[in-house]
Order: C-alpha cells, then structure tokens, then sequence
C-alpha cells in the first residue's frame, strides 16, 4: 500500500531529526510501529473480501498472499441445509483454508394463526460439535474421537485450536473462535511439506492477529479502524497513543 509507505517514511524521518520532547517521541514511536505493522499485513496477506456474505455476516478476514476466494465451498459438495450462515474456502499452493460461521439471532414470534412451516433445515447442535463432526468425516483420524483443543491468543483475538493429520497426510489446523453472539472456525488445511514454512506461519499468525467479526469488522471495512488499532502492532505498548 503506496500510502502506508509514504507515511512510514514520513514518520521514520521525523522521529530521526528528533522533536525534543519525551511524549512526542513516544508517540512518534507508537505511529512508527502502527504503519509498520499494516505494511507488514500488506506484504503478507491479501485484502478482505467484500462480497456480500462476509460484509452481511460481517466477518473481516484477510488470507495470505497466493490464495484466492473460491466460488463455492470446497471441504465438502455439500453442506446440511442451515446449519452454518456463512461457508467459504481459500484456495492457493495447495493450501486451503475453509471457513464455517454462524450468528445466533433471536427467534421471531409465530404469527397468531399462521400456518406452522415445515422444518427444513437441519437442526443445529452445539457448534463445536458439528463443526467436529464435519472435520471427521473429511479427514477421518483418531484424534478427532477425544479432540485436544488447546487455547492460543493472537494479537486480541482469542482461539481455540486443534492440530491433527489427515488421512491423506496434510496437517489440518483449525481455530474455533467464539464470542456471543458469532461462531467461527478458520480450517487450514497444509500440506506436510509446507507446514514448517516460516513465511507461510507469519502470514497465518498475522491473518489471525487481524480477524474480525461484528462492530470491529463493519469498523475495518468502512476504514474508521485499521487492523493495528484493532489489535496490537510488533513493538508498541498497550495504551500508546498513535501521532
């Protein structure tokens, strides 16, 4: 991004002349940081797709370079009818990442006298469950009879993530993220030979540390907030205040 660059430079100058002060050239620092860090996300990571599902949902989510929003969803032909609001796959280099998400809405009132609808939708069981459920019957494997979910905290976004092989020996690794009222799992599906790419973890990290859903994400998608406002960039303090 041209202008991230500009203003970095910009930045890095002043903050070289020196402006004499202590708290200006904190905050000169905590700027410096900031546009760093969205260069950093630019060089790794692709834009957020603003297609109607993600900004109605609304999801930010910005994948690594090399992968592209693939027409339809791509771990199964199909999905149970209603059991998730938004189902999307990344693909590129062989790598996948599957995206399943719901947002729980409160049930409407049934019009006195109405006629009952008939239930078509497959009844939704708790979300960790199902997705669980999904994951086995693609990849197969035992670990997901007794799934280990180990926590990890990336940037401000807290997930829950489990790592198994798959049948076909792709490292499958996924992050439940789940905050009233949405449910997300980010799937990541890797080949073996690729899992241990530096590069490839930064840009997963940093695709992570940048996630958003509801007020934060329509905050990112308008542009009144950036991702490193949103989260925290490489070097500044909690609480800095940007130039």
């Amino acid at each position: 991004m041209k202008r991230v660059s500009v203003l970095l430079l910009s930045a890095t100058l002043m903050l070289g002349l020196g402006c004499g002060r202590y708290s200006y050239e904190k905050r000169l620092e905590a700027t410096v940081d900031h546009l760093r860090y969205l260069q950093r996300l630019d060089d790794n990571l692709i834009p957020a797709p603003e297609d109607g599902k993600f900004k109605d949902f609304p999801m930010y989510l910005r994948p690594p370079k090399g992968m592209t929003l693939s027409s339809q969803f791509g771990m199964v032909a199909d999905l149970p009818a209603g059991q998730y609001d938004l189902a999307a796959t990344f693909l590129g280099d062989g790598r996948s990442l599957h995206v399943l998400a719901r947002r729980k809405t409160a049930k409407k009132a049934p019009t006195k006298g109405a006629p009952v609808a008939p239930e078509t939708a497959t009844p939704r069981g708790p979300f960790e469950s199902d997705v669980v459920t999904l994951l086995a019957s693609v990849y197969g494997g035992e670990e997901l009879q007794t799934p280990k979910w180990q926590n990890e905290t990336k940037s401000k976004n807290t997930f829950k993530r489990l790592i198994f092989n798959a049948s076909n020996g792709n490292v499958i690794r996924v992050y439940l993220y789940q905050k009233e009222p949405y449910d997300v799992a980010l799937i990541w599906d890797i080949p073996a030979a690729s899992n241990k790419d530096g590069s490839l973890s930064t840009a997963r990290d940093l695709s992570l540390q940048s996630f958003a859903v509801g007020r934060k994400a329509q905050r990112f998608f308008s542009g009144s907030l950036t991702e490193a406002e949103g989260g925290e960039s490489s070097s500044s303090s909690d609480g800095a205040t940007a130039f």
